[in-house]
């Protein structure tokens, strides 16, 4: 049994339920992100130095014309290379997955900035709600977390939400979800049902 009061949501995820529509709202920041835009700071601007350099010779005095244009272009490669970095660490730091839920579809999106993978779930295309269990390392001390995940009749999963500490924490927001999308009672419903039926 784990009533919404007896539950600790993760400080990074928000929840909205207006009875009409779910909203759940999952902060994307991570410490380590820090790290990463400082060093694609760094690596962006020693590329463009080199380009920009690279730009200032006169091509009419180049003696290996091939070799500066296969510099140039492997430059250019590592300059798309670095701005994916920032641009990860930016989203990394600021950006939140929303999932918005009503009697008829899960809508995924992210902001401020775009992100892949944001789509709408018809309710019809769903099988059901699953909550699995993730091990991982972290400066090697093994960890357990727990994911929501959406299993689809064409046997595909779409993870909802990730890294969250307790399965009652991920089981509490499968039920939020499955009132919506199923109509299905959630376990405190249940108890007082169950209760009424017995004072009877």
């Amino acid at each position: 049994m784990y009533a919404s009061h007896q539950l600790t949501i993760p400080k990074e995820i928000s929840l909205n339920d207006t009875h009409s529509e779910l909203t759940i709202r999952k902060k994307w920041f991570e410490y380590g992100r820090l790290l990463q835009l400082a060093f694609a700071i760094i690596f962006n601007s020693c590329i463009g130095f080199f380009i920009y350099t690279l730009a200032q010779y006169d091509t009419n005095v180049r003696i290996f014309v091939a070799g500066i244009i296969a510099v140039s272009v492997i430059a250019l490669f590592l300059q798309g290379l670095g701005l994916w970095m920032l641009y990860q660490a930016i989203c990394g730091l600021f950006n939140t997955t929303v999932i918005k839920v009503d009697h008829s579809a899960i809508s995924i999106y992210f902001k401020p900035l775009p992100w892949f993978g944001a789509k709408t779930i018809n309710r019809q295309d769903i099988v059901q709600l699953h909550v699995s269990e993730k091990d991982y390392s972290d400066a090697d001390l093994q960890h357990v977390s727990y994911q929501l995940q959406v299993i689809l009749k064409n046997s595909d999963s779409i993870y909802l939400l990730k890294h969250l500490e307790t399965p009652e924490q991920a089981q509490f927001i499968e039920e939020k979800i499955e009132q919506y999308l199923f109509d299905v009672p959630t376990t405190t419903e249940n108890n007082e049902e169950d209760t009424q039926e017995n004072k009877n």
